[in-house]
């Protein structure tokens, strides 16, 4: 009773069925059990064990040490980048000199 006074709410997810990760934040898209609408999950609402069922069934989500995570959306294929190193700072463009008093 105390989690529902607070806002909290649980449910059986059926399985995850995506990853998605921004820096060190991941969010797991939910399948759930009772047929509402799947639905994008922080990783600390999520279980370990279903995160590691889908760590089996798509290693390619979770890439090597250091990569990040493929991005996705809606269940489907992903589109998600890899990190890319910076660019370099550009050089200040110069500035056309003006006569003094022309705006």
């Amino acid at each position: 009773m105390k989690d529902y006074d607070a806002g909290l709410e649980y449910a059986d997810a059926a399985q995850l069925l995506d990853l998605r990760q921004a820096g060190t934040e991941r969010t797991f898209l939910v399948q759930w059990a009772d047929g509402r609408p799947d639905s994008w999950e922080p990783e600390d609402g999520v279980s370990g064990e279903l995160i590691e069922e889908l760590k089996a069934r798509r290693p390619e989500l979770f890439g090597k040490k250091g990569k990040k995570a493929r991005g996705g959306g809606g269940g489907g294929g992903g589109g998600g980048q890899q990190a890319k190193a910076p660019k370099p700072p550009k050089a200040p463009k110069p500035r056309a000199l003006q006569p003094a008093g022309v705006a």
